[in-house]
């Protein structure tokens, strides 16, 4: 919701409905039917429960924020429940005040809310929506595009908004962050002459397209790792989540039997405008080297080190950098 909302051209096409309801720990009900003085209400949030269901009711009206709210409420929820989004436990429950207040949300209009019985149903009118959801059984967030459940990974998700603005938009209305940019790429492997791993040019020729696959997944799930650290798998890259608005264009491998070991490809990308310079940035870290080398040796049988990996990334045709 944060990535998304940074970009306002983009936070002025979609819409948020928002019903945060926390699951209960140690006691049976919802934050609406047990007491404060249960243990249960402070181990699962319901106080934040409780001020996020005010945000929801009174700053989104008929259920959907606007786009400052939108933007305000992704501001509040990375600052609040931020620190705890790789676990289940409940968020720090004194720093509630200083992210609200630091959001630029109406912070009387909740204020009111929360003092109130407005509060009380605003909590219930939540935990109705989020039953409803629960008993959908996908999981949380529960987030639909286009009125069509989506996922509960939101890794891809502006990519996908993208692509149906693209569809859908006059080519003028479409956000510049959603146009398509190239990008040059070269990654070279230097194999030994002898040994393990003495692969020729001609190894990666007979195997272009998967080494081909094999680059193109690296790209993804780099950006992704850079772009979305905290919900990066580092241990189980293969399950990692990839950004999806990269794509290959060309690619080819022109070896030279004077360098018999050595594979150059040439590799030109077309990614979202939004992601071409973090892209960039990840292609040039020793990550993406490693993940070539993981993934050329799953998909294309050829083992290798990331050490024999080299990259030139060309941004422009005069700006090149080689790591």
């Amino acid at each position: 919701m944060a990535h998304l909302t940074s970009f306002p051209a983009i936070n002025e096409l979609i819409t948020l409905n928002f019903a945060p309801a926390p699951l209960l720990t140690g006691a049976q009900g919802n934050c609406s039917t047990i007491k404060p003085s249960d243990p249960a209400y402070a181990q699962s949030d319901c106080g934040g429960a409780r001020v996020q269901a005010c945000i929801s009711q009174k700053l989104c009206p008929m259920g959907e924020c606007t786009a400052p709210v939108r933007r305000s409420m992704a501001k509040f929820l990375g600052c609040y429940e931020g620190p705890v989004s790789e676990n289940d436990g409940a968020p720090n429950a004194t720093t509630l005040r200083p992210c609200l207040l630091s959001s630029g949300l109406d912070v009387a209009a909740v204020d009111a809310c929360n003092a109130s019985s407005e509060g009380d149903a605003a909590l219930k009118a939540c935990e109705a929506k989020a039953a409803v959801i629960s008993g959908y059984g996908l999981g949380f967030p529960y987030v639909t595009l286009d009125g069509q459940y989506y996922s509960d990974d939101t890794t891809s998700l502006l990519t996908e908004i993208c692509h149906l603005a693209r569809g859908r938009l006059p080519a003028a209305e479409v956000p510049s962050e959603c146009k398509m940019q190239p990008l040059e790429l070269l990654v070279t492997v230097t194999c030994p002459a002898t040994g393990p791993g003495n692969h020729s040019y001609f190894d990666f020729l007979r195997s272009q397209e998967l080494v081909e696959s094999a680059v193109s997944i690296a790209a993804r799930k780099v950006l992704s790792n850079l772009t979305f650290p905290t919900n990066y798998e580092t241990q189980y890259i293969h399950a990692a989540s990839q950004i999806k608005g990269v794509s290959v264009v060309s690619f080819g491998i022109p070896g030279d039997i004077n360098k018999y070991h050595t594979a150059p490809m040439h590799v030109s990308l077309d990614v979202l405008a939004v992601y071409q310079k973090p892209l960039a940035a990840a292609l040039m870290t020793q990550d993406f080297k490693t993940y070539v080398a993981t993934y050329l040796t799953y998909a294309a049988n050829l083992t290798l080190h990331a050490e024999s990996i080299t990259v030139s990334v060309t941004k422009s045709a005069q700006d090149s950098v080689i790591v």
